[in-house]
Order: C-alpha cells, then sequence, then structure tokens
C-alpha cells in the first residue's frame, strides 16, 4: 500500500528545521521519500491532506509502567517509599495476566491519542502487556521487572519467565515488539542478584532498563548497605556492559556522571513524576554538555498521573529553566530531540525509528496548528513543545499502519476498553480488602 501524506509542517529530525508545504511517502511500513512542495506525481493507495498539522516522528516515551494505569488516583500525595509499600505493593499482589492486559490495553490507548508510538515499559505479567502490545499496533520495549528479595526459587522461576517470553516474543511482528530485563532498582536487588540479570543479558543479547538515583534516601541506603552510591555499586555488576536505560538520574555527582558517559547508558527524564512525589531535579543540563544521551518518560500513570508526552515535553523545559535560574537550560528544540531521535537511540532503535527518513519505519503522527492556542504560528517548534495539547494529535501511524486517524481510532475500541479497566480495578481492589480482612482476624486470633 502507498500512502501519501501533504501539506503539512514536516519536522524529520534529522535536522533542526521545519518544512513547510512538506510531504512524507509511505509503501506499507517503509518510508520512501520525504520533502516540500508539490509532491511526486504517483499512484497512490492513500492521501492524507495535513490541512498545515505538524508531521513529525511519533513520540517515544522512554520510562512508564504499562498496566499502572489502573492505579491512577487510588494513591496520590504520598512520599515515594509509602506510596509504594502502603498502597501500591499491595494492589500490585492482585495483578495477574488478565487484569494487566486490561490496564496495558488503557494505558495504550491513552499514549495513541497523545502521540506516542513507542514506550519502554517496566512491569510484569508481561504476557498481559504483550498481548495488548501485539493488538493494538504499538510499538514496545517490555522490561520484565524483577526484584532480588526473597527465595532463589522465586528468582529462578523469574529468570525462566523472562527467556520464555523472549523466545515467544522479542521480534514479533517484524521486530514490533522487544523483550527487556527490568531490574527494579538497588535497594531490592542485591549485589549477586544484579550480577545474575547481567549474566541473563548476556545470555539472551537483550538490553536492561533499572531505576536508579531516584531519591535522597535511595542514594542515602546505597551507602549505609553497600558503602557505594548507586552509579558506582550497579557498575560493578557489570549490566552496563549490556544496553541500559537508566530511569530517573537525579541525585547525581560527578563520578556517576562520568560512569552514564564511559557506558553510553542512556537517561530517561521524568520531570512531572519527580515534581509530583518530590523526588528532586535531574541535572540534565550537565548530562547534555557531556554527550549523554537523554530520552523523555513519563512515568507510570499512577505517579505522574498520565501519559502524555506532549505535557511530559513543556514540563522537562520549565522544570531545568526553573531549577537554574536560566531560561536558556532546556530548549524546545532539545526537548523535542528528547522524545523522538534521542529516545530512539537509548532504545537502540535508532536505525528504525526517531526520524523521517527513507529507509526507516513509518512511525509518524499529526499535530493540527488551526487552532486558537496553536497560533500565530512564528515558530513551529516553540508551539508544539509550549503550546500544543494532547488533544491536538489528529493522526497516528506506526509501521505504516494509521492507528488513530480525525481523533479516530482504527482498531481500538476507547469506551469498550475504559469500561474494563474500571471492572477490573474494583475486582482487584475487593480482593485486596479480603485479603486484608483475612488478615486481620489472624491478628485478632
Amino acid at each position: 500500500m502507498k500512502t501519501l501524506i501533504k501539506n503539512g509542517y514536516l519536522i524529520t529530525m534529522e535536522e533542526e528545521s521545519v518544512q513547510k508545504d512538506g510531504y512524507v511517502i509511505i509503501e506499507d511500513e517503509t518510508i520512501l521519500a520525504t520533502g516540500s512542495g508539490v509532491p511526486p506525481a504517483d499512484e497512490y493507495d492513500k492521501v492524507i491532506d495535513a490541512d498545515e498539522a505538524i508531521i513529525l516522528p511519533g513520540f517515544i516515551n522512554t520510562h512508564t509502567h504499562v498496566g499502572m494505569g489502573l492505579f491512577r488516583g487510588y494513591a496520590d500525595d504520598l512520599p515515594l517509599m509509602e506510596w509504594l509499600e502502603t498502597k501500591i505493593f499491595p494492589m500490585e499482589d492482585q495483578l495477574n495476566d488478565e487484569y494487566l492486559y486490561h490496564g496495558a490495553m488503557l494505558d495504550i490507548l491513552e499514549m495513541i491519542q497523545s502521540g506516542t508510538t513507542c514506550f519502554l515499559s517496566m512491569y510484569m505479567f508481561n504476557n498481559g502487556a504483550a498481548k495488548a502490545i501485539l493488538e493494538s499496533g504499538i510499538r514496545a520495549v517490555l522490561g520484565r521487572g524483577t526484584s532480588g528479595i526473597g527465595p532463589d526459587e522465586k528468582h529462578r522461576q523469574v529468570f525462566d519467565e523472562i527467556r520464555d517470553l523472549y523466545r515467544r516474543c522479542h521480534g514479533a511482528d517484524n521486530d514490533r515488539l522487544r523483550i527487556w530485563i527490568g531490574p527494579h532498582a538497588c535497594y531490592v536487588c542485591p549485589p549477586d542478584y544484579l550480577k545474575k540479570v547481567a549474566a541473563l543479558a548476556e545470555e539472551l543479547h537483550t538490553g536492561v532498563t533499572i531505576h536508579i538515583a531516584e531519591t535522597q534516601s535511595e542514594v542515602d541506603g546505597c551507602l549505609k548497605n553497600y558503602g557505594l552510591r548507586p552509579l558506582p555499586y550497579i557498575e560493578q555488576s557489570g549490566i552496563f556492559d549490556h544496553p541500559t536505560v537508566a530511569a530517573h538520574c537525579v541525585w547525581m555527582n560527578e563520578e556517576e556522571l562520568a560512569i552514564l558517559k564511559k557506558y553510553q547508558v542512556g537517561v530517561a527524564y521524568n520531570p512531572e513524576s519527580n515534581m509530583k512525589l518530590g523526588s528532586g531535579v535531574a541535572p540534565i543540563g550537565k548530562m547534555l554538555q557531556m554527550g549523554i544521551h537523554v530520552g523523555l518518560g513519563t512515568d507510570g500513570s499512577s505517579s505522574n498521573n498520565d501519559l502524555n508526552m506532549i505535557g511530559e515535553m513543556r514540563s522537562a523545559a520549565f522544570l531545568q529553566k526553573v531549577a537554574n535560574l536560566d531560561p536558556l537550560a532546556l530548549s524546545a528544540w532539545d526537548v523535542l530531540r528528547m522524545a523522538t531521535v534521542e529516545g530512539a537511540k537509548i532504545l537502540h532503535w535508532e536505525d528504525a525509528i526517531g526520524q523521517l527518513k527513507p529507509g526507516y519505519q513509518a512511525d509518524l503522527i499529526l499535530i493540527r496548528t488551526k487552532c486558537p492556542h496553536m497560533r500565530p504560528l512564528h515558530d513551529v517548534v516553540s508551539n508544539l513543545v509550549y503550546s500544543a495539547d494532547k488533544s491536538d494529535v489528529e493522526t497516528v501511524m506506526v509501521k505504516g499502519r494509521i492507528l488513530m486517524e480525525n481523533r479516530r481510532m482504527t482498531g481500538l475500541h476507547e469506551t469498550e476498553i475504559i469500561a474494563q479497566a474500571e471492572r477490573t480495578f474494583r475486582e482487584m481492589y475487593k480482593k485486596l480488602q479480603q485479603s486484608q480482612k483475612k488478615e486481620d482476624e489472624k491478628v485478632d486470633i
């Protein structure tokens, strides 16, 4: 199938420029050509008039927890560890693959509608998540969340689960889904366990994603337990010898930044989650000066509370400006790169996505500009980052397949997905209450 998209403001991300009257020509999954002016005269199966919409690569969310949309608004305004231990962990004990599937579909629906075409998720019950990804048409990397707490038998079972998931799903649908490993963080991953994770990454020839230095208390705990800050502690495990995305990286010193640079560890910057949980401000300016690749993430929708990459770009720039008392600290173009081409780099997918160029996969979006908050259009990139809204995303395409056109989903049933997610949470919450009642009865006895 041959598709022409024309008459838009084209941002290919190959260089810092915007082409007026831009067009993209796509054949099946692949971009054949881009340009501006009058498109080549040819026979096209489908022609999309962008009508002055912005045409650009789809957003790449480099850190989230797909399925946690089930817990949106359930446990707000709490410190990170209290939020996890008293609210989230007990609810997660009720999860299974079926529940996770419904939560993942809710999150994927939200991401498509706000322009995300690819994401990296760290979570559990990835059979359910993989099913949702393959059915929905979105692109993803699934990092199976793991913890070094508990008996060795449990760890072996989780590693066998990862091996099975990798065997069945890695590279599925012509490389639309990849499987990584997701050790949670240093505070639940002892040294020997991290070395086992590194060995599994070597066995499978795959990548790793891990939370690093999200809070000051995490750093203090690592120093107390192991005599090292999080980056040197994880470095000694060998994990950084494999493709790695480090989420957050808020509390970094010069030594740790040098480690990120040495191993080319990708950083997932999550400004809204860091603000909401009071975690701090990542030193993004220093990272960029050192040539560290930084992508953008939303974190899970229970700690943000949305998966809106347009809003995340705005917050990413504003937070750095106010934290550094410098309006030049992070530009609109900087954060747009984080949300697209830099995201592709840290996921090691830069040879196929993140830019609009011949030979690349047709992962792209159209964002309308004919609305009051996007006019006048003095600077297309500035308006996109600082003025656009997620509802301005009109059309979303992954691998040449249109997932949303003119704000209408082409495959997913929005009302049904939302209703099922709400039923799922009610079932889980009922099970949690029953479980807690039994525990209370034991204590009374």
